[in-house]
């Protein structure tokens, strides 16, 4: 899993889970008391992420919470 901000919209960080056969890309907008969260990206090849997406830099444990790994 990686988790980046994205530059133009400081309150939108991205997320990118990805398995051996696919791959999901979420925007998530902290800007508001309750987050909204969409799906911007989905794939089924690894390569077709960017490199940096590719590395992993976040977990969740057991119940869905995230944390940014160290």
């Amino acid at each position: 899993m990686s988790i980046a901000p994205v530059s133009a919209r400081p309150s939108v960080v991205n997320l990118v889970v990805s398995w051996e056969l696919c791959w999901y890309r979420y925007d998530v907008d902290l800007s508001e008391d309750q987050p909204t969260i969409r799906v911007s990206g989905q794939g089924y090849e690894l390569d077709e992420l960017e490199p940096a997406e590719r590395i992993a830099n976040a977990v969740a444990d057991e119940h869905g919470q995230l944390a940014l790994s160290r």
